[in-house]
């Protein structure tokens, strides 16, 4: 039988749902094109649905930092960074945008654990570890 005809005859709420991974790609697309509003609700569901999603998890919290929410985004990191697996490549990514939103909050001395975490997992993606690098060459020139 063709797709086509499987699909005949049944309505909207006989279809299947959406599946996790969809929805994280359309709050991606949201989220990169600046409909922060859209994406934040998405985010939601997907931390809702499946807690242990790291990568929708650090998404919420840049997501609220992008709509100046820094309690909260400070918050989600957070959390990101304690159920992110240690010496994963998930914890990496959790630890490089713990810090940098410490950074940019001007919480320059709580930026430099999550930051030293980054280059101490032996995991850590190469262009995380450049990032971390970088954002902790940028605390010593102003010498912090």
């Amino acid at each position: 039988m063709s797709a086509a005809f499987l699909g005949a005859g049944r309505n909207a709420a006989e279809e299947a749902p959406v599946s996790l991974h969809a929805k994280f790609n359309e709050a991606e697309q949201l989220r990169i094109n600046g409909d922060y509003d859209s994406a934040l609700p998405l985010y939601r569901q997907l931390v809702a649905a499946e807690e242990g999603n790291i990568n929708a998890r650090v998404a919420l919290g840049m997501t609220l930092g992008f709509i100046g929410e820094f309690d909260e985004s400070i918050s989600e990191l957070e959390k990101s960074t304690q159920q992110a697996a240690p010496g994963t490549i998930d914890a990496g990514w959790a630890d490089l945008n713990l810090g940098k939103t410490y950074q940019m909050l001007g919480m320059f001395e709580e930026s430099k654990t999550p930051l030293q975490k980054v280059l101490d997992n032996p995991n850590s993606d190469p262009r995380h570890r450049d990032e971390a690098e970088k954002q902790i060459a940028y605390l010593r020139e102003f010498g912090l």
